[in-house]
């Protein structure tokens, strides 16, 4: 299953929510705070990330049937090696099916400053593997259907 199924269904996003009070930065050690591109809240970078994936395979539709709504349930990093980003996210489709998604993206640290500025690049590539994770999952294409 998965993204191959989803070809000639129409999809539509609507708000997403985050349980952290839409948090828009994280403390890296007494390293500047990281934040998403833009200074937006995580929930609303990993929105626009999926909207834009759904574009790219053809299937985004402001008019969709299909409406999927968003809880970014947590979001974090450890910065020591194993440094890793973690991410747990909820999708709920407007016929009532939901699924969850918990994602650990694990990244190559450093010591001193730059393990900070190499988790804020890590970021972007972790939420990329999130949403190709959810997309090519067959609870995605469940979800997906009308």
């Amino acid at each position: 299953m998965g993204i191959n199924v989803l070809k000639g269904r129409k999809i539509n996003v609507g708000p997403f929510t985050a349980s952290e009070l839409e948090k828009s930065k994280i403390k890296c050690r007494t390293w500047k705070p990281i934040r998403p591109p833009f200074g937006d809240p995580f929930s609303d970078y990993i929105r626009e990330a999926l909207i834009a994936e759904l574009k790219n395979l053809g299937i985004f539709a402001l008019e969709a049937s299909v409406l999927i709504i968003g809880n970014l349930d947590r979001i974090d990093f450890d910065s020591f090696p194993p440094a890793k980003w973690e991410i747990a996210l909820t999708l709920r489709a407007s016929s009532g099916k939901d699924m969850t998604r918990t994602f650990s993206y694990p990244y190559i640290s450093a010591r001193g400053n730059l393990c900070c500025e190499l988790t804020a690049q890590a970021f972007r590539p972790a939420v990329q593997e999130l949403l190709n994770s959810i997309l090519q999952s067959p609870e995605f294409a469940e979800l997906a259907s009308e």
